[in-house]
């Protein structure tokens, strides 16, 4: 007489890749032998016997999103549920527990920021300590679409209408304004307008709440009272160029962006620019 053996068909398990989402590395995933029929909770204690996962690692239940499946959930999950299957290979997410301290190491979310005709670059000297942040999702509220037009030779102009994922406030708005003396001579110029059509997906949020979400390093309040005390305006310029102009409030997570040019329309002239001296306003950078 032939019989089987069902738990013993049960408890088979199956060799699993484990991705760590957003961790960009060239070591090759770590292999694990997992039940599909297990709860997370029982894989995450056979994960950490092999010391594959930790406390900063959640379940994620796709490889493409950055859903995160809570410690207290693990129980109601099994792991058939979430790992994804591709041919022969079967995948199990994992992802930042703490996203946003994550993309801040990454990012530098708390350094102070400058536009430059290049883009967006970072400072080297920390503005803020970052704390207890939350990444939320968008839903249909990330999709938007709209259409810009820009003259070629206005930089901030062009800069502020193609960096689409920048929201640029008036105080903002002064400092890309600035601009140094000009000589006097005859300047040729070549001129373009163009119109594009674009499209925003944001599938998350991180939202910096200045006040809950911050804290002053110590390095940035002793500089700001030194160039206060000091009564030189040229200490306030030179904080500037150590921590930056501003620093992001916002982030958008899986956002992109498509141009399609509509027309454009090029013009060449010649103007004679006067000598100009450098004007520079300097809003409470702490505020």
């Amino acid at each position: 007489m032939f019989s089987f053996n069902f738990t013993t068909i049960l408890r088979e398990e199956v060799v699993v890749k484990l991705v760590k989402i957003c961790y960009p590395t060239s070591k090759p995933p770590d292999i694990a032998h997992l039940n599909l029929e297990d709860n997370l909770s029982s894989v995450r204690k056979v994960l950490e016997m092999e010391k594959f996962i930790d406390d900063e690692l959640s379940f994620s239940q796709n490889v493409d999103e950055m859903s995160k499946i809570s410690n207290s959930n693990e129980e109601k999950f099994r792991l058939k549920e979430i790992i994804v299957q591709n041919d022969n290979e079967y995948i199990l997410s994992l992802i930042h527990s703490n996203l946003w301290k994550y993309l801040n190491e990454k990012h530098k979310l708390d350094y102070g920021c400058t536009i430059t005709n290049d883009g967006i670059k970072t400072k080297d000297c920390k503005v803020f300590i970052m704390k207890d942040c939350e990444l939320y999702d968008l839903g249909i509220k990330g999709v938007r679409s709209g259409t810009v037009e820009f003259n070629s030779i206005e930089t901030e102009d062009m800069f502020t209408k193609t960096n689409l994922t920048l929201n640029i406030n008036s105080k903002l708005q002064s400092f890309i304004k600035l601009s140094a003396g000009i000589m006097n001579r005859n300047k040729s110029k070549l001129e373009t307008n163009s119109t594009y059509h674009y499209r925003n997906y944001g599938k998350h949020s991180l939202n910096i709440n200045i006040r809950d979400h911050l804290i002053l390093t110590e390095e940035f309040v002793k500089s700001v009272k030194n160039a206060i005390e000091s009564k030189m305006p040229k200490k306030f310029i030179q904080i500037v160029e150590d921590f930056g102009q501003f620093i992001p409030t916002e982030v958008i997570l899986g956002g992109r962006i498509y141009f399609e040019v509509y027309g454009s329309s090029t013009d060449y002239s010649t103007e004679k620019a006067n000598s100009e001296a450098m004007n520079l306003g300097v809003p409470n950078i702490a505020d």
